[in-house]
């Protein structure tokens, strides 16, 4: 397992308990909420070591994030508690991947694994600045990207559609769509029914362009028997925003969705 992190592993850790606004109609936490903790985590994480908000702000510096790379075993329900584990795996010259865990809240179980790419941005330039170059960071071994998180190709067809216009509430402090409503778009190009009975295994984002309040988007989508892809693009170039990839279990594999 290439994401496996031990319980007694340095790093920070959050405990989190599953409300039932965070549940969806079969009480499993809803996909959104897994990325709003992950984001959650990351931040608290990174102003653990000192290298938070405010410190990228005193450098005119800011994080953008790349992408995720989410293997789910199961899915938390209403009322469970669980803790999230953080912390640094390794490193590009510009770039630097966190990894983080759920656990069940006694360590039973392990429920999902992420891997996320953050890249170190100077504000001023618009450009990626060298990690070791502005970051007190411990020391991380330098790895090719191929190694932590999973290039997303094109689609080859679209299956289905559907345009919105973004509302306020999709709109985070730095100004733009927050990255955890990228899956939820694409999240609504599945159909209910099948949302309702499969079991993700496994979620991909890749961010290439920020969406901005009054902005309208379309959700392009490509589906399989076990998989989809999802692009949410402009529909005035049709530039790609960010492409998100689910894959589930089969109905047909039997999978526990508890």
């Amino acid at each position: 397992d290439r994401f496996l992190i031990s319980p007694n592993s340095c790093g920070g850790m959050r405990k989190y308990r599953v409300s039932a606004y965070e549940s969806d109609s079969e009480g499993r936490l809803k996909i959104g909420t897994i990325f709003d903790w992950l984001q959650n985590a990351m931040d608290e994480y990174s102003t653990s070591l000192g290298v938070g908000r405010d410190f990228c702000k005193a450098h005119n510096l800011s994080y953008v994030l790349r992408g995720y790379d989410v293997s789910i075993s199961s899915l938390p329900h209403w009322t469970d508690q669980v803790r999230m584990q953080t912390m640094l795996s390794h490193a590009t010259p510009t770039s630097f991947f966190v990894q983080q865990v759920l656990y069940d809240y006694d360590f039973k179980e392990r429920l999902l694994t992420s891997c996320g790419q953050v890249v170190l941005v100077d504000v001023k330039k618009g450009k990626p600045v060298r990690i070791k170059d502005c970051l007190p960071l411990p020391s991380l071994p330098f790895v090719p990207f191929s190694l932590a998180c999973k290039k997303i190709p094109p689609m080859a067809r679209v299956d289905a559609e559907y345009s919105q216009q973004v509302p306020f509430d999709y709109i985070d402090f730095n100004q733009h769509v927050n990255n955890s409503k990228y899956v939820v778009l694409a999240e609504r190009g599945l159909s209910p029914a099948l949302l309702k009975k499969m079991q993700l295994k496994h979620i991909a984002v890749s961010y290439k362009k920020a969406v901005k309040l009054g902005d309208f988007v379309k959700v392009e989508t490509q589906q399989d028997e076990s998989s989809s892809l999802h692009q949410v693009v402009s529909p005035k170039d049709k530039s790609v925003f960010a492409r998100v990839a689910f894959a589930w279990w089969s109905l047909s594999q039997g999978k526990d969705c508890r």
